[in-house]
């Protein structure tokens, strides 16, 4: 397991990182996100998600098991 320390400012950074996450990941890859209220977790989300599937919004994963997203 790799572990790292990114820091971004803002949530256009943030939503360019999870969009660069999109695009770096593979099949079977999970990711799990952890902080405080507020830290980003969603907007990291939905620019991984929107890169994917065009849908440029998500609900927050902080209370969610599994979302899927076509």
């Amino acid at each position: 397991m790799t572990k790292g320390r990114i820091t971004v400012r803002g949530e256009a950074e943030t939503r360019a990182l999870g969009r660069a996450l999109s695009r770096a990941a593979q099949g079977g890859l999970a990711i799990c996100l952890y902080g405080e209220m507020g830290a980003g977790k969603t907007t990291l989300c939905q620019g991984f998600i929107e890169d994917r599937t065009g849908i440029a919004f998500a609900a927050s994963p902080t209370f969610t098991l599994l979302a899927a997203y076509p």
